[in-house]
C-alpha cells in the first residue's frame, strides 16, 4: 500500500515494542544489526536445532557448514512460501556452497507466535 520495501521484522519480530526500521537514507542500522545478532540469530539456531537436527549438527570434519554459528543467520535472506517463512544462511565466499541447505522454513505457526506488524499478510 505504501510502496515501502517489506522487511523481515514486518513479519517476524522477536523484540519489544515496534520493530527496528532504518531510515530510508540509512544503508546500515547498528540497532538492527545488534537485534539480528543478539536476538534473531540465536532464536533461529534454537528453532532450527529442534526442527532440523541433522542440518544443525556440528560438521564431523570441522571444515563443513556450521549452521550453529549466529553470524550465518544474522542477515539471512528470506521470502514467504506457501508452507512457511524461508530463512537462509549466508556464509563467507569460500563457503558459499553452504548457502542453500534447502528447506529451512519457519512454519507460519511459529511466525505467528512472534508477529511483526504486517503478520496479517501471511497465508492462512
Amino acid at each position: 500500500q505504501t510502496g515501502q520495501e517489506l522487511a523481515l521484522e514486518d513479519i517476524l519480530w522477536l523484540g519489544h515494542g515496534q520493530p527496528i526500521r532504518p531510515q530510508p537514507e540509512d544503508r546500515y542500522s547498528q540497532a538492527l544489526a545488534d537485534y539480528r545478532e543478539q536476538t534473531l540469530a540465536p532464536w533461529v539456531i534454537g528453532l532450527f536445532t529442534r526442527l532440523y537436527p541433522e542440518l544443525m549438527q556440528a560438521p564431523a570434519d570441522g571444515d563443513g557448514c556450521d549452521y550453529r554459528s549466529a553470524d550465518v543467520w544474522q542477515f539471512a535472506p528470506w521470502y514467504l512460501t506457501p508452507k512457511g517463512l524461508y530463512l537462509g544462511p549466508t556464509f563467507f565466499r569460500a563457503a558459499r556452497n553452504c548457502d542453500e541447505p534447502g528447506g529451512t522454513l519457519v512454519p507460519y505457526a511459529e511466525v505467528r507466535k512472534h508477529p511483526g506488524p504486517l503478520v496479517g499478510l501471511l497465508p492462512r
